[in-house]
């Protein structure tokens, strides 16, 4: 995102397109480029807070979708995207046939895959041991 040509070409690309994503701090990039200014967006837990400084309002659902836009959270909630966009494009059942393809039914081990449903110990070590140039990790 701190490269012009990337962001140029993100801007140029986002106009034509028909449909957005962007996955983990993937929406960062989005943002820098000025196609989400004023949108809803998602990304991941320790770098959404980024969003609001390119003018975008911060969503903490597990998916957001805001016109063309789909953005998501951490990078396994961009499987969950991928079947909404294949639902909204080709209909609930092709995105259920996919789904069922790639025997998707996630069952994690632990509870707690987001800092409001984590341990505080664990969400609060995280943020520690993130980088300090990322402002929204001490926050």
């Amino acid at each position: 995102m701190l490269d012009a040509d990337w962001v140029a070409y993100t801007r140029r690309e986002a106009e034509r397109a028909k449909f957005l994503f962007g996955i983990c701090t993937g929406s960062l990039l989005l943002a820098a480029s000025g196609v989400l200014k004023g949108r809803t967006a998602g990304g991941h837990w320790l770098s959404r807070a980024l969003l609001a400084k390119f003018d975008v309002i911060p969503s903490d659902e597990h998916m957001t979708m805001d016109g063309k836009f789909y953005t998501s959270g951490g990078v396994t909630s961009g499987i969950d995207m991928a079947l909404r966009v294949v639902a909204d494009i080709a209909g609930e059942e092709t995105a259920r046939r996919i789904q069922l393809q790639i025997e998707y039914d996630p069952a994690p081990p632990f509870r707690g895959g987001t800092p409001m449903t984590s341990p505080p110990e664990i969400t609060a070590a995280l943020r520690e041991a993130a980088p300090s140039d990322v402002p929204s990790a001490k926050s």
